[in-house]
């Protein structure tokens, strides 16, 4: 199974998106997930011809760049799984092998231990190896032959930190094995140097299992989504790369109550039957706030007086207090629909999850708009204000059904792909 079979369609509402405005915060409501059976993206392009006469038939156009868009989805709705609803956080995880050169897996059948060699020539030049955490500070390792180093027990005695500098020495005579930098990473990264919020462990290898604990495996003490292709990265001089797999996985704790599938569609169906855009909100008490000045200019009046203590110059308070409980955050703006991808996929993976995107404007490039570049994570946070995490847009129509004695819900919608949506 593909990796994009675990990553489902979510659709997104607008709370979060004008949080700093309204004060709420950006769980108020959450992505929904949709399970579908069927997608359709549909593109419409205004342009027609237009037959030109005594010119045997040919026929001029104008394409304007005018175009309609529509995204069918049919899926059900059904109930969760309680087992899945209730679980715990968990933590990204990286992995290097160091007995194996990372290109070599290109290559199909068995894999050639590196050899001892290739340790010396990697410490000759300015080389590091970069660790970034989950909270986005970064902790380097670097590579270096030092003849006075202390090597009585290589993977502990030979890692050094001076002046905030955390230094793996390895030895020139061929000596250093993959499982000795295997044991050099996890000590650097220990309290005695780095400190970091990265835990490491050694084991067998499992291209290679003569090379011995070469593999180290990375996990973040802190829990969370984490996926990046930056965050374990090596500089060096040589052409060696280690096998590696950046942080990818992690998730927050998960305790939110079941729902049936009922209770999925009633929760849309009900939103679509009345809900605001959060900026519509402002635009009204803006013009809820201008009449009441010019009322209170033009008669002075109590009422009038009251209204203006509430939107005027000095009720400023107590207009945003009135915009906020027009603003319920339950409005859909966004969708993110995943699929795989090859040509972005790291080395040694058939497929990277990534999202449809619409690019739109008039600065976007070919290659803005293509797959070669769409390089964000299926799992990316939606941002309407960022056009490669997801498609913007709301919902056009919505279609329910349901069978007599059935524990599942059909459903058809129509998504709209818009820019602007007030």
């Amino acid at each position: 199974m593909s990796d994009g079979y675990g990553t489902p369609i979510r659709l997104h509402f607008d709370a979060g998106h004008l949080n700093g405005i309204f004060g709420l915060g950006a769980d108020v409501f959450p992505p929904m997930e949709l399970q579908a059976l069927s997608i359709a993206l549909s593109v419409e392009r205004k342009v027609g011809g237009m037959p030109l006469p005594l010119m045997g038939g040919k026929r001029l156009g104008i394409d304007l760049n005018m175009v309609n868009s529509t995204i069918v989805i049919e899926g059900i709705f059904t109930d969760d799984d309680v087992n899945r609803r209730n679980t715990a956080a968990t933590s990204a995880t990286a992995q290097i092998d160091f007995a194996v050169n990372h290109a070599d897996l290109a290559s199909v059948g068995k894999f050639t231990q590196v050899p001892n060699s290739i340790f010396a020539n990697f410490a000759t030049g300015a080389s590091k190896l970069t660790f970034t955490q989950k909270d986005g500070t970064a902790k380097v390792i670097t590579f270096s032959y030092n003849s006075t180093a202390n090597y009585s027990s290589i993977g502990t005695s030979n890692v050094v930190t001076s002046l905030g500098v955390t230094t793996v020495n390895i030895k020139s005579d061929d000596s250093f094995t993959p499982a000795n930098m295997a044991a050099s990473i996890v000590t650097a990264l220990g309290a005695s140097h780095l400190n970091s919020s990265i835990s490491a462990v050694a084991s067998t290898s499992e291209f290679v299992p003569a090379a011995g604990s070469s593999k180290v495996t990375f996990t973040q003490t802190t829990t969370g989504k984490m996926s990046n292709l930056d965050t374990l990265f090596f500089s060096n001089s040589s052409s060696y790369n280690p096998y590696h797999l950046s942080f990818t996985g992690g998730s927050s704790a998960s305790t939110s109550n079941p729902k049936s599938g009922g209770d999925k569609a009633q929760d849309l169906y009900g939103i679509l039957h009345n809900t605001d855009r959060g900026t519509a909100a402002i635009i009204v008490g803006a013009v809820m706030g201008a009449a009441a000045v010019a009322v209170t200019a033009g008669t002075g009046g109590a009422a009038a007086g009251a209204l203006a203590a509430g939107a005027g110059a000095g009720g400023g308070a107590g207009l945003l207090l009135g915009m906020k409980s027009m603003f319920n955050g339950d409005y859909p703006i966004g969708i993110q629909i995943p699929y795989n991808s090859m040509i972005t996929a790291e080395n040694g993976k058939k497929y990277a999850v990534r999202n449809f995107l619409i690019r739109t404007g008039i600065f976007k490039s070919t290659n803005d708009k293509i797959s070669d570049f769409n390089d964000h994570d299926a799992n990316a946070e939606f941002d309407t204000g960022d056009d490669t995490t997801g498609i913007q847009g709301t919902i056009q129509k919505l279609d329910i059904g349901y069978n007599a004695g059935e524990q599942h819900y059909t459903y058809q919608m129509v998504f709209a792909p818009i820019d602007m949506i007030i």
